[in-house]
């Protein structure tokens, strides 16, 4: 059975996106459990940070919005993976590590087509990236206050001043 996790406050929209939940289950004839998540804390633990937010057997798949019930079938149609069906094709599929894709939702098997290890390759590198611009921002910063300071205008005159 899916499992259908609403998270929010119980705010308007939380309740339209219960009863857009509702009314898309309905629609494909999908037995499942509805669950109301108000708890801060298990929000949270879910890494989301806007509200109303859906999880679909555990996955957040809409977070931030009221999602029509239209997106909403498409969230309980997909595959459990995150490849939206695009794995690769069955030669390439080993027998061993059988793929996410075409297997009921609750399957726990990974996905055969390697989308998790892409995104945190992609976010490895944007995090470099900004450290790098940190440091270089710093290693500025205290070349600027090392250097000896180029003499104002004031300190030529007083030392030409000085000097007749």
């Amino acid at each position: 059975m899916t499992k259908i996790q609403i998270l929010g406050s119980g705010c308007d929209k939380c309740r339209k996106l219960a009863a857009n939940v509702k009314l898309a289950a309905e629609r494909i004839d999908l037995p499942c459990e509805i669950e109301k998540i108000e708890d801060i804390n298990q929000i949270t633990a879910f890494g989301v940070m806007m509200t109303p937010a859906l999880a679909v057997n555990g996955k957040i798949v809409s977070s931030g919005k009221v999602s029509t019930p239209e997106e909403i079938v498409g969230f309980l149609s997909a595959p459990a993976c995150d490849c939206g069906g695009q794995c690769a094709s069955p030669e390439t599929k080993t027998t061993e590590s059988s793929c996410c894709c075409g297997t009921p939702a609750e399957s726990a098997a990974p996905c055969c087509c390697g989308g998790d290890g892409k995104k945190k390759i992609m976010t490895i590198v944007l995090l470099l990236i900004v450290v790098a611009s940190i440091v270089f921002m710093i290693i500025r910063r205290i070349a600027d206050h090392t250097s000896p300071a180029a003499p104002s205008a004031e300190t030529e005159l007083v030392t030409s001043a000085n000097a007749e």
